[in-house]
């Protein structure tokens, strides 16, 4: 069963003695609070920037004109804007509805098979590189015999083909490789989406959260376009005024950042109410019990207020982190592109491997920002403080440490008639 709560003394710092989650926990108290404002600010100037663009008759807004002069160069006719804002408004609800039923039905799929589907995909992509080997082994044998029926087969494209072919059968004998080592950590890991599904299917409210939190997101995509086109007005100096490229990349950079902070606060926030729902979980379990009405358990609803009062702060910290590094990202993407396209075969595969590289620094920073979070859910520390600090420690982030010398091992029960299957660590007894 899960771990079972020791009464804590409510005496000293909360945050460096106590969890905020389960039987007899501390209440937590709001951290980073200055980055919580900067956060509603940064709300508040984009729908101000919108509204001032609205407000002048949203310049840049395609309008019947120039729609219908795309559409005649398209093939398409009859078509006003209003049609397709429609077509693009139920496309969305579909869209949504579709959404939210497969999440449903992905829970119970993993609830039920989640070792069968993680091994599925897994040896899927093995085979996928296999197969990117074979069809580069057989463009590099027979390329000539195509030659003759209009395709070109030069020695360049031999040459690549064969390379290609070592490289898809390399990864995929690595891939390979990799899963047998890891075999049993894929027994764990399916093991314990099992159980995190049966806690959602429990509490389906988590995943209306998500939803929502999900249209919210299109929602403010929307307004960032219009206070997007209001401060390129703005730069420009008017309506009917260009910018330059060097200023244009500089508005394009603040305004991404204003775009992906609002972005990833939205996700976080109901990525931390999922995290507090499964972390109440495994201290109490009868947490996700409590309520009549499925959608609206206590539970959910307690991890929603937090993620939006409590952990505002901390969540805008760390996604203003993140936010700053997507931004960099594609502009400088768009800088590399556009250098690249001048440019010769050498200072394209520059320009690539530095995107790449910053791909790869960003990835990372959102991978730790995101385990800071479910740290965060456990003991609500400020953000970054001992949130980052603490992600060495192994097994997942609401599990206490185990020793130095040996990993927790988790061992799982049979679910009872009221709730899921648990687990059990002995660090945590």
């Amino acid at each position: 069963m899960p771990a079972e709560s020791t009464p804590l003394t409510q005496t000293g710092d909360q945050s460096e003695t106590g969890r905020v989650v389960g039987k007899n926990a501390w209440q937590p108290g709001c951290a980073d609070c200055p980055f919580a404002f900067l956060f509603v600010a940064n709300i508040t100037f984009a729908i101000v920037f919108f509204s001032i663009w609205v407000g002048t008759g949203a310049p840049g807004w395609p309008d019947d004109r120039t729609v219908g002069t795309a559409l005649t160069a398209s093939g398409l006719n009859n078509q006003t804007m209003a049609v397709l804002t429609d077509a693009s408004v139920y496309t969305f609800g579909y869209g949504v509805i579709f959404s939210l039923i497969w999440a449903l039905l992905f829970i119970g799929i993993m609830y039920i098979a989640a070792f069968c589907l993680v091994i599925s995909l897994s040896l899927l992509s093995v085979a996928l590189f296999f197969l990117m080997g074979f069809l580069c082994l057989n463009a590099a044998l027979n390329c000539r015999q195509w030659a003759g029926e209009g395709q070109r087969c030069t020695d360049d494209y031999q040459l690549w083909a064969s390379v290609s072919t070592v490289v898809g059968f390399t990864l995929g004998a690595l891939l390979l490789l990799w899963l047998i080592c890891i075999w049993e950590r894929l027994r764990f890991s399916a093991k314990m989406l099992s159980l995190v599904s049966g806690v959602l299917a429990v509490c389906p409210g988590t995943v209306l959260v998500a939803c929502g939190m999900a249209v919210l997101t299109m929602v403010w995509w929307v307004v960032w376009f219009g206070a997007y086109m209001q401060a390129n007005i703005y730069a420009a100096g008017g309506v009917n005024h260009s910018l330059t490229f060097s200023t244009w990349i500089g508005v394009l950079l603040g305004m991404l950042i204003v775009a992906w902070w609002g972005h990833k606060v939205f996700v976080n926030i109901a990525h931390m109410t999922a995290c507090h729902v499964i972390c109440s979980w495994y201290f109490d379990p009868d947490s996700i019990n409590e309520g009549h009405i499925a959608c609206c358990k206590p539970v959910t609803m307690t991890g929603f207020k937090r993620a939006c009062t409590n952990y505002l702060g901390s969540v805008a910290f760390g996604s203003l982190i993140v936010a700053i590094l997507e931004a960099i990202y594609y502009t400088c993407k768009i800088i590399a592109d556009r250098v690249a396209a001048n440019g010769g075969c050498l200072l394209q595969l520059i320009c690539c491997c530095f995107v790449c590289v910053l791909n790869c620094l960003k990835n990372c920073i959102e991978w730790l920002t995101e385990w800071a979070y479910c740290y965060i859910v456990r003991v609500a520390p400020p953000f970054p403080g001992r949130a980052l600090l603490a992600w060495p420690a192994p097994g997942p982030p609401f599990i206490s440490p185990p020793s130095r010398h040996a990993p927790a091992s988790l061992t799982f029960s049979p679910p009872s008639r009221h709730a899921p299957a648990s687990l059990t660590s002995p660090c945590c007894q």
